[in-house]
């Protein structure tokens, strides 16, 4: 799943920063972007470490922000 919109896009740097940052706990950039982080975290713990959120976008086109979860979890 995925969400996009088709604005000015962002820069690669800064999107380097907010991956990174999900990657720390507590998150090093404070409560910036910690609702990203909070989802992230939840789907990892929940799914396991080949899921969580991803971030794509290009200058003067698009940003997207990827969402993988697992289509069924097993046992529901």
């Amino acid at each position: 799943m995925w969400v996009e919109d088709n604005g000015v896009g962002v820069l690669p740097e800064k999107i380097d920063a907010i991956i990174q940052n999900l990657q720390v706990y507590p998150p090093a950039q404070g409560y910036r972007h910690f609702g990203i982080y909070n989802a992230h975290l939840r789907i990892k713990n929940t799914f396991g470490n080949d899921y969580g959120i991803s971030i794509e976008s290009a200058i003067g086109g698009y940003t997207r922000v990827n969402i993988t979860m697992p289509s069924k979890e097993e046992g529901c």
